[in-house]
């Protein structure tokens, strides 16, 4: 039995447990969402559209899941407002979470701002999803005072972080980077968000520890290959050589429900906190950058500031992500 069927036949039960997977509408959150389906798990199926999260819901029935426990959940992650309106719409639904999946992302495109001013890569794959999650933390913070509680958060990222280094963040606007004059800029600006989700995994668990709250925050790098096949400036040679070698959705899913769900997490909890794992849940070291935690801190601060700036003074007294994880 290969690694990937021999844990998805040993997830154990998950009856009890509320569980988000953004973007799960298709690829690895689709089959995300169906095995955690299988296992008992009330799950909320994180998606921008209702038709498409439709059609999903009725693709996992027809696969034989049982999806009276899958529930559509408006997620947009494109900006912080949204990205707010989304967590603030779960908050209404459920007062409990054991388990969030940070598994929405854009793919390399063209540069491009938000009417924010942000690159979009950077609000969709770090802003949106640093907002989201902490304005549902304090509902992750109170499931982990219940008993037997086991409360994980999982971001997705990509081996492409590692081609950025020497990035200056402390003024915001460093989130705006171009990466003109690179090999491949689109794909270097999402090496940049994806390096900024791993940075920010390792300083959330951090602020987290200090709150003496016992969550386990992991980052994931799927390897299904789809970036690099899509977005990558490769000769015709070179893709089926990157295609032969990468995983195949159900194989990249197999990380994410590891860190979601294995045994091994909850009996050794310290040894994953903030880890980077690769495919089959291994952990393995990010890149140099990606370690240095005095950047994480200072990514941070430095994105407190952006968002001081676009949530207006009536906005800010309600929202508190800010100061959750003092």
């Amino acid at each position: 039995m290969s690694p990937k069927n021999q844990y998805v036949h040993d997830i154990p039960g998950l009856s009890g447990k509320v569980i988000i997977v953004t973007g799960a509408n298709k690829g690895i959150g689709f089959e995300t969402v169906k095995q955690l389906a299988l296992k008992g798990a009330h799950v909320y199926l994180g998606a921008r559209d209702s038709s498409k999260a439709a059609d999903a819901i009725s693709a996992l029935n027809s696969q034989g899941v049982p999806v009276a426990n899958i529930k559509w959940l408006w997620v947009d992650l494109s900006t912080p407002r949204t990205a707010r309106m989304s967590a603030e719409g779960f908050i209404r639904l459920q007062s409990r979470l054991d388990i969030l999946i940070n598994n929405a992302a854009m793919p390399p495109s063209p540069y491009q701002r938000t009417d924010d001013g942000i690159v979009d890569s950077v609000s969709t794959n770090y802003f949106g999803p640093f907002v989201f999650t902490n304005i549902l933390l304090p509902e992750m913070y109170q499931t982990a005072l219940e008993p037997d509680s086991d409360v994980r958060i999982i971001n997705l990222t990509s081996s492409a972080h590692k081609l950025v280094a020497n990035i200056r963040i402390g003024d915001p606007k460093a989130f705006n980077i171009s990466c003109a004059g690179t090999f491949s800029p689109n794909m270097a600006r999402h090496g940049f968000s994806r390096l900024l989700n791993i940075l920010f995994t390792k300083e959330l668990q951090r602020r987290i520890d200090d709150d003496r709250r016992p969550i386990v925050v992991m980052c994931v790098y799927p390897d299904t290959g789809k970036i690099n096949q899509a977005a990558r400036p490769l000769s015709f040679l070179r893709r089926p050589l990157i295609k032969s070698r990468a995983l195949s959705v159900e194989q990249g899913a197999y990380s994410s429900l590891f860190a979601a769900t294995s045994q091994r997490v909850r009996c050794t909890p310290e040894y994953f906190k903030g880890s980077y794992l690769v495919p089959f849940g291994e952990v393995h070291s990010p890149s140099e950058t990606a370690s240095d935690m005095d950047l994480a801190k200072r990514l941070w601060d430095a994105t407190e500031k952006v968002l001081l700036r676009i949530f207006d003074q009536d906005e800010q007294r309600s929202f508190r992500p800010l100061n959750i994880c003092k």
